[in-house]
């Protein structure tokens, strides 16, 4: 279930950083300082479902979910908890997730 939450979480994210990149674009190009302001409160939701998706993907490493692939092939039970929870980003999933999660940061 955790792994499902935060799969939707990077679809909504997804979802919200084209209607960021596309309406405030459109809010210059017709002049509307209100389609423009649209991209600060998608910035903040953006970074919201981002952290949720990165923090689902900790929570299936830290309860070693093996119906997780990337937890599958990148941690085991006999890990100590810190060394699973470094096993989030250190796949290719995972730390393009947390680049992603630190770029929204900036943001």
């Amino acid at each position: 279930m955790t792994a499902e939450i935060g799969h939707y979480g990077m679809i909504l994210a997804l979802m919200i950083a084209l209607a960021q990149a596309m309406v405030p674009l459109y809010g210059a190009w017709r002049r509307s300082e209100r389609l423009m302001a649209f991209a600060d409160t998608t910035a903040m939701a953006g970074l919201g479902f981002t952290s949720l998706a990165f923090a689902a993907l900790l929570v299936v490493f830290g309860q070693t979910d093996l119906s997780v692939q990337t937890v599958a092939s990148n941690a085991n039970a006999t890990m100590p908890l810190h060394f699973r929870l470094s096993a989030a980003w250190g796949n290719h999933e995972g730390s393009l997730l947390l680049w992603i999660l630190i770029l929204q940061l900036f943001g």
